[in-house]
């Protein structure tokens, strides 16, 4: 089951059932915490704080526009190369039953790059920036500071992405196996955002605690996908080395994401550092996540070709030893 999805049809229509099954499980309870959360935080929208406002006009978004193209020429290789790998693919698996689709994982970076640019480009107008205010509720931080809600929204919507890459694609674990640490995750970065948004120092606090708590508890989950890897996985699968750490790599990587947000939250850093911090952390595991598969893929095209041309030598030798 790595790198996965079969080419059998009746595997690739169960995968997509399974997978359009368990979207409304995961859009309903993102949704039902950020009601639940924006309900208890009543969020004030930073254009209508003066010194919010101002913070805002204040913040360069020269590299976001920057970020912006770089992501959409990404985006659009994965683009070209869906179509190119499933155009292909047609042939190509008529001759080689046992050939393993790339469409979903092409698919997904895809649709992950779209979203972080249009993300990006929110961000480098200020008029456009999806922000509130985050009040000085326990005199750590200073007065007018905005919450960039919109990156939480692009956390909201990329990180599954990330974890049907690392848990699905690359380690092969199944989707219900997926699921459990993919919401928690979801509902434990809302609950970050709450914690900033709050008016309560006690509230704030409370949502940090649960948060990571969370964090914990899915940490864990995503390392159980690498320990059952380890222990089913074949010796000889392409870049058998590298897909553990899309699922380690990506615990570091929230908890770099972690020490940022509690800096900014205790006020050692200044609003716009903790964006940069969070641009630099966004950008780089996504570039980090779309080498990985070019190796992974590379490694994987490898291997197919040489077990047939090796099926095709022993073949040769066979018949002419009849001969």
């Amino acid at each position: 089951p790595f790198l996965r999805v079969p080419t059998l049809a009746p595997a690739k229509v169960l995968v997509m059932a399974t997978l359009i099954g368990q979207l409304p499980v995961w859009i309903g309870a993102t949704l039902a915490t950020w009601a639940i959360c924006w309900t208890l935080v009543s969020p004030e929208a930073c254009q209508d704080s003066p010194a919010c406002a101002k913070h805002l006009k204040t913040y360069p978004g020269y590299y976001h526009i920057v970020s912006t193209a770089a992501l959409l020429a990404m985006a659009g290789h994965e683009v070209c190369g869906l179509i190119a790998t499933y155009l292909g693919s047609q042939q190509t698996q008529a001759l080689i039953p046992h050939l393993k689709s790339r469409c979903l994982p092409s698919f997904l970076l895809a649709l992950m790059f779209g979203v972080l640019a249009c993300s990006e480009r929110l961000f480098s107008r200020a008029d456009w920036t999806i922000a509130h205010v985050q009040p000085n509720a326990d005199g750590l931080t200073a007065p007018g500071r905005p919450v960039y809600t919109m990156q939480y929204f692009e956390w909201g919507i990329n990180v599954p992405i990330l974890f049907i890459l690392s848990g699905y694609c690359s380690l092969g674990r199944p989707l219900h196996e997926v699921s459990r640490p993919l919401i928690v995750t979801n509902i434990y970065v809302i609950f970050c955002w709450a914690a900033a948004a709050s008016t309560s120092g006690l509230l704030k606090w409370m949502f940090v605690f649960v948060a990571f708590s969370l964090f914990g508890w899915a940490s864990a989950d995503m390392l159980a996908w690498v320990d059952k890897f380890e222990r089913s996985a074949p010796q000889d699968l392409p870049s058998r080395n590298i897909r553990p750490w899309l699922s380690n790599g990506l615990i570091i990587d929230f908890l770099l994401y972690g020490v940022v947000y509690m800096s900014s939250m205790l006020g050692l850093i200044d609003a716009q550092t903790e964006r940069k911090g969070f641009f630099v952390l966004t950008f780089g595991s996504k570039i980090a996540y779309c080498a990985a598969f070019v190796f992974i893929r590379a490694d994987e095209y490898h291997k197919t070709l040489t077990d047939v041309l090796r099926k095709v030598s022993v073949s040769n030798v066979g018949m002419i030893s009849i001969l």
